[in-house]
Formats: structure tokens, sequence, C-alpha cells
């Protein structure tokens, strides 16, 4: 982070516990926080004080960061296919000619077999639009 963040982690701060942001203040906490991503920083921010009522320090800050950097990065949710995709055209109701997905089934990429977000172009292709 550069100051600038800094002092934004300071007025965010300020804005739990009505602390005076002083330059001296600014400097020790750029000092010893600068080194965090700002996002973990502010993430810290709210962690402490949604758990903790004391007022939170440079310690607490990097503490929390450490422990938000730690944790296993969750598996990226899979994406969904957006149905009304389906339904505006009647395209749920037919075979698709491409990846082979039945009526009612949602259309695959053929390469992984993974769900696709939408239908496949040629399933929607001269379909006529629901009115």
């Amino acid at each position: 982070m550069n100051r600038v963040d800094t002092v934004a982690i300071l007025e965010l701060v300020r804005d739990y516990d009505q602390r005076e942001i002083t330059p001296d203040l600014i400097t020790e906490w750029h000092e010893q926080i600068g080194h965090l991503p700002k996002p973990a920083a502010v993430e810290a921010v709210h962690l402490h004080y949604k758990i903790n009522p004391s007022r939170i320090d440079t310690q607490h800050v990097i503490d929390i960061a450490g422990e938000i950097a730690e944790r296993k990065p969750s598996q990226r949710p899979m994406r969904r296919a957006r149905m009304g995709a389906y339904h505006v055209n009647g395209a749920f109701s037919d075979q698709c000619p491409r990846c082979g997905a039945q009526p009612g089934e949602t259309c695959t990429n053929p390469e992984t077999g993974h769900e696709t977000h939408a239908p496949c172009m040629v399933r929607l292709v001269g379909k006529k639009t629901a009115a």
C-alpha cells in the first residue's frame, strides 16, 4: 500500500472508533502495515470490529491479514446456466445439434463436458422469440 491507502485504512478505523488521524499516526501505521495488500487490510479492520470491541492497532491488522492470506482459496463456484436464455426462444424444448443436450437439459462444452452458461448458438438459431 502507499500512504494514501494507509490513510484510507485509518479513515475506516476512525469510522469505527473515532480516533484522531495525525501525520505521526499515518507514518506509524504506514511503516507497520504498508506491506499489506489494501483489500486484506480493509477486510482485517472489518473483521476485527465485527468480533472485537477493543480499539484496533497495527498488530491486529497484521495478524488478521495474515490469517486471511493463509485461508485456503475456496473452490471457484461452478458457472451456472442462465436459464432465461433457454426459455426466451424455446430452445429448452429441442435437442442441441452441437453438444447433443436433450430437451430439458442445459448445453455442455463438448471439449470439457462442463455445463455452459448459455445455449449453443445452433440451438438458438431459427427459434421464434417468445411473445
